[in-house]
């Protein structure tokens, strides 16, 4: 926060102008770093109202979007103070997200002075928001693993993994010097589509079979909108429709760079893409042989995810645990409705929302930290491949099909969290905006 200083002692009182004035700024800050590592709007809202209302506001009222929030308060003397912050960038840093939303909850509990306050505000500031190396490490596990999770072979794990780590190093690179984010995705898929038919190339002419299909997919999983996606439902189905649209609007925008990133590369270089015969997952469908490779593989992801997104170790376990549930329901929805798109992906969503809310509530953090890397899985990447070659190829109906498949998979992942978040909302918020507003009533009488 480069306009706040450290206040001194005296400078706190109440019915100061210039003491709220400073509550709300440290409290719009705070709202503006939960957003952009990720947070989801509602957060930031519930955020910044519960801080000033425990500072003894009379009335808040806070208005987010994804790129920015505007947050005023009416104090006991009929003085009225608001502020603007616009959030020029957005990162997938859970670590982060978990500490500035703890802060957020400290500071309502302990109503720190001023001083104190802005010392507490720097020092999550102030804290390394991610290790480099590790944030690599989990770009590479997220491409090599899915590749195979998604059919691959060991062979192609090699290049998927590689250009996954070259992938995950230059988007830190381009998001550090505010590259667009629509020229940014499309600009490593065009990288990572070209890299993945280069190196099946080079390997074919070594005699080294693999697929060129599967590896690109992998390296889909590095640029396609997980996090968004989620966000952007999460909001819609809360009420906060403008951010949630905004939010829906850009994963679309974001996945058509993907497929024009990576259709791009397939068209200039189809004349040297090759491909080993049949994914493997071809030669055991729905086995035990089938199994056995696809569940390590899905946590290897996941946890390649939960580094990728800076999760704490202390989380990580709960992370885990409800990846490996989710995931065994979505296989046996898979197995049991015949890999039906929709209903085996509302199921799992279900599953991994109700796990992640209730997680949410007893360890004291948010939910998508417990959220993201059991829903990865379900991202269609292979199924956004397919469309984007056979469009490439001219094939139109099986164009429509995937596609049409596709849309099934990410409906259903998207009533899942919908229906899991407004039963929450029913449940918990209810009670949290009455008790809020009973305090807001005692402080204005007392007043």
């Amino acid at each position: 926060m480069d306009n706040v200083s450290v206040a001194t002692e005296n400078e706190q009182f109440i019915g100061d102008e210039n003491y709220y004035g400073r509550i709300l700024n440290v409290a719009v800050e705070i709202g503006s770093a939960i957003l952009s590592y990720g947070g989801s709007v509602s957060r930031v809202e519930t955020a910044v109202e519960r801080i000033c209302a425990a500072y003894g506001a009379k009335e808040v009222n806070v208005f987010a979007i994804p790129s920015m929030i505007i947050a005023g308060v009416e104090l006991a003397d009929g003085t009225e103070i608001s502020q603007m912050k616009r959030v020029y960038s957005i990162s997938n840093n859970l670590a982060m997200l978990e500490k500035y939303n703890q802060l957020s909850r400290d500071i309502c509990k302990n109503k720190y002075d001023l001083k104190t306050l802005f010392e507490q505000f720097n020092k999550v500031k102030q804290s390394k928001p991610s290790n480099k190396y590790i944030t690599l490490l989990g770009g590479a596990l997220v491409s090599g693993a899915f590749n195979v999770y998604f059919g691959g072979g060991l062979i192609d794990f090699i290049p998927a993994l590689l250009i996954g780590t070259l992938m995950t190093y230059l988007n830190g690179v381009f998001s550090a010097k505010a590259f667009n984010s629509y020229a940014r995705t499309f600009t490593l898929s065009v990288i990572g589509g070209t890299l993945a038919i280069f190196l099946c190339w080079l390997l074919s002419l070594i005699g080294i079979q693999c697929h060129t299909d599967m590896v690109m997919i992998g390296t889909i999983m590095i640029v396609v909108p997980g996090l968004l996606i989620c966000n952007a439902v999460r909001d819609l189905f809360t009420g906060d429709l403008l951010s949630g649209t905004l939010q829906i609007l850009n994963g679309v925008l974001v996945t058509l760079a993907i497929a024009a990133g990576y259709g791009v590369a397939m068209f200039i270089f189809k004349d040297i893409m090759v491909n080993a015969n049949g994914p493997l997952r071809d030669l055991f469908p729905f086995n035990f042989g089938y199994y056995y490779y696809v569940i390590p593989f899905c946590m290897v992801g996941a946890f390649g995810v939960a580094l990728w997104f800076n999760l704490s170790f202390k989380r990580m376990g709960w992370a885990m645990l409800n990846t490996l549930i989710t995931f065994i329901v979505f296989l046996v929805m898979q197995y049991y409705t015949h890999d039906d798109p929709f209903l085996t992906n509302l199921v799992a969503t279900i599953v991994a929302s109700v796990i992640s809310e209730t997680l949410a509530r007893v360890v004291k953090s948010p939910a998508t930290v417990f959220l993201i890397p059991a829903i990865i899985p379900f991202v269609p990447g292979a199924s956004l491949y397919y469309t984007m070659n056979y469009l490439v190829l001219g094939d139109t109906a099986n164009a429509v099909t995937r596609g049409t498949y596709t849309g099934l998979i990410f409906l259903g992942i998207a009533i899942g969290l919908s229906m899991v978040t407004m039963i929450f909302q029913l449940i918990m918020p209810v009670k949290i905006k009455m008790n809020l507003k009973h305090k807001l009533r005692f402080i204005h009488k007392k007043n």
